[in-house]
Order: structure tokens, then sequence, then C-alpha cells
């Protein structure tokens, strides 16, 4: 297991190193690390809203309606 480890970080590093070194590249990796955090705050508050558990379901309705 440990060879086969060896052999991959050989073989890819040079690969990822050149792929790092890339302008372009590099700015939509950035981009991607900037928007992630907002991605995972959306994402949590989307699960609440729609927790199909009917207790909630139905107090979200008589708080807030149908709307």
């Amino acid at each position: 297991m440990e060879n086969l480890l060896n052999v991959l970080e050989e073989k890819l590093t040079p690969i990822a190193v050149k792929l790092e070194q890339n302008r372009y590249l590099s700015a939509v990796k950035n981009s991607f690390m900037a928007a992630m955090p907002l991605l995972i705050i959306g994402s949590f508050f989307i699960l609440l809203a729609y927790l199909p558990i009917t207790a909630y379901t139905n107090f979200m309705l008589s708080t807030f309606g149908d709307d």
C-alpha cells in the first residue's frame, strides 16, 4: 500500500504543481474557496426550511402560513 502511495505521489505531484502555478486555474480555485462558506450556510438554511418532520412542518405553516 505504501508503495502505491509513493508511486502516486511521485507521478501526480509534478502535475499538481503545474496546475497550481496556472494563473487561471488558481483564480477559479480561489473563487470557489471564497464562495464555499456561503454555500454551506445556505445549504443549512434550506435543510431547516424543508425538514421532513410533521410537527415542524405544521408549526412552520401555522407561524408563517402557506406562502
